[in-house]
């Protein structure tokens, strides 16, 4: 059975660059044979399970595409297509006008490729849940809007996918990175490395041992660059003092502070800030900048 909402004609609050032209849930659906050939949208289809198929074989412009389940089928307009449902179906689908087509071509976001296989990521499903309620809402304020995001984003999810590599998932890089994004959240108060690597599940020597691997910098030196960044931030867009600032960021004391400064900028803290000012007003004036964390 197909659930479909078309939104075109809904109000929307915000004006989205790719706003949903059709969402629809297909539940159980059977049929011998199925044509289409789309002249005024493109549609996604995610093809979450198809009974006791394993594959999806589809006919589209006369090249036969054999996809197993769960995939994406992206239908192209202007693309004659056919395929047949021995087995109930079930999936989800969005489409967009071709306007909205032409926008992503252009900004390069969606591809040429025809169909790939994904796995139904917890991020996945819960976008689809998520949509799936919003259908029931979609005349309310704001609903369409939602929707539109919501879209965008299971797109965004499932380009992921796509891009990932096809050789065997790094799983330890996966672990490291993790850490390292801990490391980001909590730079400016105390933690406990061992601790942190442990809830990752990595020994404080394993960490150490292949934390290498990804950056060119200790983690103690990660941590520092994470403060001074932040400390340059803070002297660029507010105009705290210099001692609230190191507070802030968590250096021992204000000379530690200004003595990085000056090893990393050549210069102190307000000297800094007084630069970055100048600068505001005479472009052809540049202060170093930190690396990107």
């Amino acid at each position: 059975m197909l659930y479909e909402t078309d939104l075109t004609q809904h109000q929307r609050i915000v004006p989205f660059p790719f706003p949903v032209k059709r969402v629809g849930r297909t539940l159980g659906d059977q049929r011998r044979e199925y044509d289409f050939f789309f002249t005024d949208k493109v549609e996604i289809c995610i093809r979450i399970s198809g009974g006791e198929e394993e594959f999806a074989v589809d006919r589209i412009d006369g090249k036969i595409y054999r996809t197993r389940f769960p995939h994406v089928l992206v239908k192209y307009p202007f693309r004659p297509f056919s395929n047949a449902l021995p087995h109930p179906r079930n999936a989800f689908h969005f489409s967009y006008s071709l306007e909205a087509l032409e926008k992503m071509r252009e900004l390069g976001i969606l591809p040429e490729e025809i169909a790939w296989e994904i796995e139904l990521s917890p991020e996945i499903s819960e976008l689809i849940r998520r949509l799936t309620d919003l259908q029931n809402h979609s005349l309310e304020r704001g609903v369409a809007d939602r929707i539109d995001l919501a879209c965008f984003q299971l797109l965004q999810e499932l380009l992921f996918m796509r891009q990932r590599p096809r050789t065997k998932h790094d799983r330890r890089k996966d672990r490291i990175m993790a850490i390292a994004s801990a490391l980001k959240m909590r730079y400016n108060r105390a933690f406990d490395l061992e601790s942190l690597a442990l809830e990752h599940g990595m020994s404080r020597r394993t960490f150490f041992r292949y934390w290498g691997e990804y950056f060119p910098e200790s983690p103690a030196e990660y941590v520092q660059n994470l403060k001074l960044s932040e400390a340059a931030r803070q002297l660029r867009e507010t105009s705290h003092p210099v001692g609230e600032i190191t507070a802030l960021v968590n250096f021992s004391d204000s000379a530690y502070l200004s003595k990085l400064f000056r090893r990393r900028f050549g210069m102190t803290p307000l000297q800094y800030r007084k630069a970055v000012r100048a600068e505001a007003y005479d472009p052809a004036r540049k202060i170093p900048s930190l690396p990107e964390s």
